[in-house]
Parts: C-alpha cells; structure tokens; sequence
C-alpha cells in the first residue's frame, strides 16, 4: 500500500513545486532590462590636500577646487567641511568653522 501512495502524491505535488514561483509574483518584482532605475544625485567628492603648509581641496581628478588657505581641514561630510584658519599646534588654537564645497564660510570662523 505504502508504494502505491508515493506515485499518487508525485502526481499531486510535483505541480504544485513547479508553478510555485511563478504563480507568486516573485519574478514580477524585479525590474526589467528596459526600465530605468532612479538614483540619487551623486555630489562630487572633495578631499583635503595639503599645499605650503595650507590646506585645500581637490576632487576625484586631481584638480584643485578651493584655493589651500585654512591651517587644517577635515574631509566634507553633508556638504560642510570644519576647517581652521589661524593658530597652530595639534590642539586646534584658531579659530574654527565650517565651509560649503565652493570655500565660503557657512558658519564661523568662531
């Protein structure tokens, strides 16, 4: 009797294991080859460069971006960058702020 049940329930399942990604919407959900996919806008990256004992910025090229004219600068983060102008050691005595991605003061120096 056993045997007997084992080809009746192949019968009945097997089509159930082959329609079943299909049938739920699973392979819908991806996007097609032809579709565009929205990103975000991607903003330049700018980093910290070291000139004559001033910082500036450059980009991703290589070229210079925002004259070098602080005493320190850190990496942008946000669109902002804190920068020092005035002052040395490693402490930070100066006075310090925050720059846009053009070199202009958004807040500070204080």
């Amino acid at each position: 009797m056993r045997t007997k049940l084992i080809p009746v329930a192949l019968v009945f399942v097997m089509p159930l294991l082959l329609a079943w990604p299909f049938g739920t919407g699973a392979l819908e959900s991806q996007p097609e080859q032809d579709e565009a996919v929205e990103s975000e806008p991607v903003e330049p990256l700018l980093f910290p460069v070291r000139l004559d004992d001033k910082y500036g910025y450059i980009d991703n090229t290589g070229t210079l971006v925002v004259v070098p004219q602080f005493d320190d600068a850190f990496a942008f983060c946000q669109g902002l960058a804190r920068v020092r102008v005035g002052g040395k050691g490693p402490f930070g005595e100066g006075k310090w702020g925050y720059i846009d991605k053009t070199g202009k003061f958004v807040w500070g120096p204080a």
